[in-house]
């Protein structure tokens, strides 16, 4: 163990001689990383921006019976696109991870949507 020691202590004192070395290990590596990961992380946040600001598509069934919620949708940057027809099992199978379906208000539901109460989604709970 004492031997290692030795050698170490000389590699070390070589290393301290050299002017390269000496800029190289102590401004080079404090001075790159943190500039290498300013880059990272500016990079990664501009892509999130760029991502947040685009509108979200959202595929919508009715639309034409809740022209409010179309209007909200619209100003919150929401991308309101046809939603593709059923297959033969009635579902709407597609690449959006959601789908919002506008059904017509029954009877007893009339008399809120007339006072302007908002229109429930299908599949909503009561």
């Amino acid at each position: 163990m004492k031997s290692a020691m030795i050698v170490f202590l000389k590699e070390v004192r070589e290393n301290l001689r050299d002017r390269r070395t000496v800029i190289n290990t102590l401004l080079t590596g404090p001075l790159f990383a943190p500039l290498v990961f300013v880059i990272i992380i500016n990079t990664a946040v501009t892509r999130e921006i760029e991502k947040a600001e685009k509108a979200l598509p959202v595929p919508v069934v009715g639309a034409e019976r809740a022209p409010n919620l179309i209007a909200e949708l619209k100003q919150r940057a929401v991308e309101i696109k046809a939603a593709p027809a059923p297959d033969k099992s009635g579902n709407r199978i597609n690449e959006f991870s959601m789908n919002i379906s506008i059904k017509r208000a029954k009877a007893e539901e009339s008399a809120t949507s007339a006072k302007g109460a908002p229109a429930k989604p299908a599949g909503a709970a009561k």
